[in-house]
């Protein structure tokens, strides 16, 4: 027990025993720029947000160690738009722009099952992901009731998972497998998505719309799950780590709206 305790006190400052607490902490901003031109508006946005939430689980109600679990995790985020959208009263309308996204999460997790199983287990990684697309849209009115609607956009992401340690201590604190470590993962692409369609608004209120539409599912990294066992098989050299690719799908979805 004292290497678990010693463990979640370097691991955030967190001590074992039968209170329990959840804290989540989310501190960010947005600023924002409008511009305006002949015929155009020029927006402008940026916006950041950090979060930390820190949590300990006592599943045993008691100071031992039976089923203790406690996370500490931060996670970043950055996003800038610029966008330029017309404004002009001819029958086309255009907007385009740019987009960016960059996250960052680090994740620690400690379980104290020392009572039950005889060891205790820790899981730490990074995660790092960024997104640049482009895109732009236009709307053509052929009739005042009747819109022909166009729109694309190209995404370039990209998604890695940094030094992922699973880890199994002795009751003293003593790590058994130091060697238990995945250096990277990572997971790199650049997609296209689009749609065409018309929209028909025979009143202020009512609107039909057809559209043929393709779309994505951004990719990612699995979670990497492990049996609980003092002796689990080691990460290096398993296939099933790897990331997941993006997802692809066509629409042709017809419908209406009210507007009250």
């Amino acid at each position: 027990m004292v290497g678990h305790i010693t463990q979640l006190r370097s691991h955030g400052g967190l001590a074992a025993g039968p209170e329990t607490f959840s804290s989540c902490l989310i501190r960010g901003g947005v600023f924002s720029l409008e511009e305006k031109f002949a015929g155009a508006r020029l927006e402008a946005a940026t916006g950041f947000d950090a979060g930390n939430r820190r949590e300990y689980d006592n599943f045993g109600a008691a100071m031992e160690p039976v089923a203790n679990v406690a996370f500490n995790t931060r996670a970043n985020t950055l996003v800038q738009s610029l966008r330029l959208i017309s404004t002009s009263s001819s029958r086309l309308h255009w907007e385009t722009g740019l987009w960016f996204n960059h996250q960052t999460l680090s994740d620690q997790y400690l379980t104290g099952f020392a009572a039950s199983y005889g060891f205790n287990r820790s899981v730490t990684y990074r995660q790092t992901g960024m997104t640049i697309a482009g895109f732009g849209r236009l709307r053509y009115d052929l009739t005042p009731t009747l819109s022909l609607n166009a729109a694309m956009r190209v995404d370039h992401e990209n998604r890695a998972l940094h030094d992922y340690r699973a880890y199994t201590h002795t009751l003293g604190g003593m790590i058994t497998n130091p060697g238990n470590v995945l250096s990277s993962r990572s997971l790199t692409y650049t997609l296209p998505t689009g749609m065409i369609g018309l929209d028909y608004h025979p009143t202020s209120h009512l609107q039909f719309y057809a559209s043929a539409r393709r779309g994505m599912k951004s990719g990612g990294l699995p979670p990497i799950i492990q049996r609980m066992s003092p002796s689990p098989p080691p990460l290096s050299g398993r296939s099933n780590y790897g990331p997941l690719k993006p997802a692809r799908a066509r629409r042709s979805p017809p419908g209406t709206s009210l507007r009250s």
